[in-house]
């Protein structure tokens, strides 16, 4: 919320808004999940960069079409706003400051594009790259400039939004975060372990908690155990594969016998399926940022569409968040049926192209549903999620700042149940522990502004807004705490309308 409110007054201030404009864009809100850049409004750094996904860090240029696309769409930018800076690793961030340097068509940092980045360095460290603010290891990297520590000073926002209505949980949390918990705060933990006998818990206690463990062969066992669980219609589909390219029947039928089963090797589709409703699950793919349909959005299948021959057609899902799908309910709502809410989104079978094995003259084309299993999720992949009730089995096992990334995903502590907890395993990255220490004494940002909230009750505070068109920015200013701190509040160069007078009112002192 925070990080929207600072996007959107740099919006206003340098002139534009998403889509107001698409011929003059001078801001753009990244992220490098799809869930992060749906909870922003903004897109993922992969697509706003046309960076290629899951092929290394060693840089490619982009082709002139590409290019030239790029560079009419942003010629304007000036600013770049990137949410969960933790997950962006040095290697990316790299690749980053060249494709802007391209893109610009000039070898300045980001080329000349500034850059404003959020985030919490306590968290996972990124999967296969290194912390973002650590020099590179490949080629000249040690000898290059650091991008992270040469261009970035830090302004430190201490209020906890995820636990905010918790708050001897919070300040729990952010003392573990930084290694700094006490006796005490693992005492208060250990109340919330319990022991849990599956086979005599009920369906939906396995089922409806989301359970986060460390290993996918523990997410996987508990996954079948919740979908054995499930009483409702089940049944399974098969990804349909397709070879394309110029090779013999021959030559065919080996690639189709040779198509691995997992799906890291398939671009995130499974080969197969087993679906069930009441089954919750979460997408794989992001099949449309903007509408929420991202890897990660979670739901329950409520309602399986399925033909005479077997075909599954269609998956039903009701999502938590009802923001996601709304667009894709509208434009398939011919799709509805007897039986539908109109709440289901309606999730059909995608397709992704992959090369096997040493073939180069052929691909396979697969289709498939881009779901899996979500009763259980490793600790990395929940990370950024928002949960009311969590089942946490933590490992017996050091990894950095595991423990806090678990345990913080949930909202109150009356909500989080561990398996196991193994303190003696919590542990903070020193690489870390020193970059946070000298962001804090070398490079704090110090704002020339005095902020009303800062000022004592010995002031009385009074803050001038210049704000066009206060009716439609009521609820910018209303959220802004800089000014709803003050005593009074001046705002001039507004516009009023009848539907914002009943809000304004005079208090006498």
């Amino acid at each position: 919320m925070v990080v929207k409110a600072i996007y959107q007054a740099l919006l206003r201030y340098l002139g534009s808004l998403p889509g107001e404009n698409p011929d003059l864009i001078t801001m753009i809100l990244m992220a490098p999940t799809g869930k992060a850049a749906y909870n922003l409004g903004g897109t993922t750094i992969h697509s706003a960069l046309q960076i290629p996904a899951s092929q290394g860090f060693h840089y490619r240029a982009l082709s002139t079409d590409k290019l030239n696309t790029l560079q009419a769409k942003y010629r304007n930018l000036k600013v770049i706003f990137i949410d969960e800076i933790s997950m962006v690793g040095n290697g990316m961030f790299n690749y980053v400051n060249l494709r802007l340097q391209q893109i610009m068509g000039n070898k300045k940092l980001f080329g000349g594009v500034s850059i404003i980045s959020s985030g919490d360095l306590f968290q996972l460290k990124p999967v296969f790259d290194g912390w973002i603010f650590q020099d590179l290891n490949v080629n000249y990297g040690p000898l290059a400039t650091n991008l992270w520590q040469e261009c970035f000073t830090m302004f430190e926002l201490t209020e906890i939004m995820r636990q905010k209505d918790d708050a001897n949980f919070a300040q729990l949390l952010n003392r573990l975060r930084e290694g700094n918990h006490t006796d005490n705060d693992i005492k208060y933990l250990e109340t919330r372990i319990v022991q849990l006998n599956y086979e005599d818990e009920t369906t939906e206690h396995v089922t409806d908690i989301v359970h986060i463990f460390y290993s996918n062969a523990s997410v996987d066992s508990h996954n079948i155990l919740a979908f054995n669980k499930l009483t409702g219609f089940k049944t399974t589909t098969e990804a349909v594969d397709t070879v394309i390219g110029d090779v013999d029947q021959a030559v065919k039928t080996k690639i189709l016998k040779s198509v691995p089963k997992a799906a890291q090797k398939t671009m995130g589709l499974q080969h197969t399926l087993h679906i069930a409703i009441g089954q919750r699950i979460d997408l794989c793919i992001n099949l449309s940022v903007e509408d929420g349909l991202i890897n990660g959005a979670s739901g329950i299948i409520r309602f399986i569409d399925i033909l005479d021959n077997n075909n599954v057609t269609n998956l039903w899902i009701e999502f938590d968040d009802q923001s996601v799908g709304r667009k894709t309910r509208h434009d398939k709502k011919h799709l509805l049926h007897s039986g539908i809410k109109a709440q289901w989104t309606p999730i059909q079978k995608m397709s992704r192209q992959f090369k096997v094995d040493r073939y180069k003259n052929a691909e396979v084309l697969q289709k498939q549903f881009a779901i899996r299993p979500a009763s259980a999720k490793t600790i990395h992949r929940s990370q950024g999620d928002t949960l009311q009730q969590v089942v946490v089995d933590l490992p017996n096992k050091k990894q950095y700042h595991l423990h806090y990334v678990a345990l913080s995903r949930v909202t109150h502590l009356e909500g989080l149940h561990i398996l196991n907890l193994h303190p003696k395993n919590i542990t903070v990255s020193s690489d870390v522990q020193t970059e946070m220490n000298r962001l804090r004494t070398e490079a704090m940002l110090q704002p020339n502004l005095q902020f009303p909230y800062k000022y004592n009750e010995t002031y009385f505070v009074v803050a001038h807004q210049n704000v066009r068109s206060l009716h439609a920015h009521y609820e910018d200013v209303a959220c802004d705490y800089s000014l709803t701190a003050a005593d009074v509040i001046i705002c001039t160069e507004s516009k009023l309308s009848p539907m914002i007078v009943p809000v304004m009112t005079y208090q006498a002192m």
